[in-house]
């Protein structure tokens, strides 16, 4: 899955108005932490065995996951740094304002509420406009718990933000919830008819991730993928579907699952495809092993006994409802 590179505008030139900072308005909105998937770090890993292939692919979804929700929330949290252009009663607005001299929008970002629960939206209209606002992204936040972010959700709408960049490729949303208040926090991301401009041509899609994050830096991810893992001679690549929950622990060893379908697969007759692999500190592969033995999937190595502890037998991804 590639990723959209949304227009995000390098600056704004807000009017903030003096004396009307409101520091509750401007802790409405969640941290970008309470957003984004923190997988194993494999940079310092050693050269200890093979890398594991499946360690890999749950690496890169979740870097193509922050990097997604990241950018918008790095814009966002810059922009409640500064005290809102005016206040309302229970509203907040900052802007509207440009970005640079060659953007043709002006955004704003309002916040609403009260009592620790809020609801927020940025916005865009082309400049000179007397049009209404359009949602760039919006959500809720609810820290009323006090506990680290809370609960909430936020939409991006990807189609409006192609709209808005001149990217009129890029469609899709994406859907974000989120629970920080227990033991271990949760995030969902779903994306919906997503296309970006990258792969055009490739039609739309949609996915979803699951993450619990435990405080001692254990995970649990379930993600849905594609690609082209069962290499056919059709041309261009059949793209097969995969289903995987990755588990890990403090340590950063781990365990992933996969159920495997479609694509070539289903010229050779076979209707699915389990796969798993368990990883140790470094990331290198301990165990490894395929049903049914395929060409280009046919992988084994190691013995299940060295996964790690509790991950010793197979968890496939049955549930995509972790929230």
């Amino acid at each position: 899955m590639h990723w959209s590179k949304f227009l995000i505008p390098a600056g704004f030139l807000f009017a903030v108005a003096c004396g009307k900072e409101d520091a509750a308005f401007q802790e409405a909105l969640p941290s970008k932490d309470a957003l984004t998937v923190d997988a194993p770090d494999a940079s310092n890993a050693l050269a200890v065995g093979q890398l594991s292939e499946y360690y890999v692919i749950t690496r890169l979804a979740t870097v193509g996951v922050n990097a997604t929700v990241g950018g918008i929330f790095n814009l966002l949290e810059d922009i409640v740094r500064f005290p809102p252009t005016t206040v309302e009663g229970e509203t907040a607005t900052w802007g509207p304002g440009a970005g640079d001299a060659l953007d043709p929008n002006v955004y704003r970002l309002v916040v609403s509420g009260k009592d620790s629960k809020f609801a927020y939206s940025f916005e865009y209209r082309r400049k000179n406009s007397d049009g209404n606002f359009i949602v760039l992204a919006s959500g809720n936040s609810d820290k009323s718990s006090g506990q680290a972010d809370g609960v909430g959700d936020l939409t991006i709408f990807v189609s409006a933000w192609g709209d808005a960049s001149l990217n009129p490729c890029d469609r899709g949303t994406a859907v974000i919830t989120y629970d920080t208040t227990s033991q271990p926090q949760k995030l969902g991301i779903d994306f919906s008819d997503f296309r970006s401009c990258e792969e055009a041509e490739d039609g739309v899609y949609s996915a979803s991730y699951y993450y619990d994050r435990f405080a001692d830096g254990s995970g649990n991810f379930q993600f849905t993928a594609n690609g082209d893992i069962q290499e056919g001679e059709r041309t261009p690549a059949v793209l097969e579907d995969l289903v995987i929950r990755s588990r890990w622990n403090a340590t950063g060893a781990g365990r992933s699952d996969a159920k495997i379908s479609g694509g070539d697969l289903s010229l050779e007759g076979v209707n699915e495809v389990t796969a798993s692999e368990c990883w140790d500190s470094n990331y290198g592969i301990t165990f490894a092993v395929t049903t049914p033995q395929i060409i280009d999937l046919d992988h084994a190595a190691g013995s299940q006994s060295a996964c790690p502890t509790g991950m010793q037998e197979a968890s496939y991804s049955v549930d995509a409802s972790i929230l």
